[in-house]
């Protein structure tokens, strides 16, 4: 019994309290330093989550833009090729020998 009574004593000594407040300070402040830690890196990967969609979305852009693009000039340029005398059929007159 003289072993456990030692051990409530050193809980019970203000040499004791201190090292537990010590203990809990220390480890009160290890969370707060892992929440602030972890809130500055969600901050940092919400700004790359946001600038990466900003891209996509710049990129898809382009992406319709030149699709649109190519399919109007290539409209275009049939166009042209219709009206040129190169592809008009020519009239039916005979070829003299």
């Amino acid at each position: 019994m003289g072993r456990e009574d030692h051990r409530y004593e050193t809980y019970a000594s203000p040499h004791g309290r201190d090292q537990q407040r010590e203990m809990l300070n220390g480890l009160l402040w290890t969370i707060h330093e892992n929440f602030d830690t972890s809130r500055r890196i969600q901050a940092s990967v919400d700004r790359i989550s946001t600038l990466v969609t900003f891209m996509f979305i710049i990129l898809m852009a382009f992406a319709v833009i030149f699709i649109v693009g190519s399919c109007y000039l290539y409209c275009q340029k049939r166009a042209r090729d219709r009206g040129s005398p190169i592809h008009q059929r020519g009239k039916g007159t005979p070829i003299e020998i």
